[in-house]
């Protein structure tokens, strides 16, 4: 490197001058850019609440997600495999792009 001091100088300003280029061109943002048609959630209540109770709480929940015109079809689970029994998820699966009127850009 102490032989070719020009040459790391010129490596050495094309990566930074390429790093710059890509941080400018790389879209950011906390949402992707793609539209999957899936959405997951979660859903959680008080420690106290029973595994009912919970389930209960999960169905309403759905059922005003599945009002959501977008929406074809909601799955749901409460506990299990590592989820605490006050937490739940939602699985949504959204109608084609051509059949709902927005999405995720």
């Amino acid at each position: 490197m102490l032989k070719f001091r020009f040459v790391t100088l010129l490596v050495f300003l094309a990566t930074l001058a390429l790093s710059t280029y890509l941080f400018v061109i790389i879209p950011k943002g906390f949402f992707p850019q793609q539209d999957t048609g899936l959405i997951t959630g979660v859903a959680e209540a008080g420690q106290d609440v029973s595994t009912a109770e919970m389930t209960g709480r999960q169905e309403a929940l759905g059922k005003v997600v599945q009002m959501d015109p977008a929406v074809a079809h909601v799955a749901m689970s409460v506990g299990g495999s590592g989820n605490a029994l006050n937490a739940g998820k939602l699985y949504i699966t959204l109608k084609p792009r051509n059949e709902r009127a927005m999405n995720a850009l």
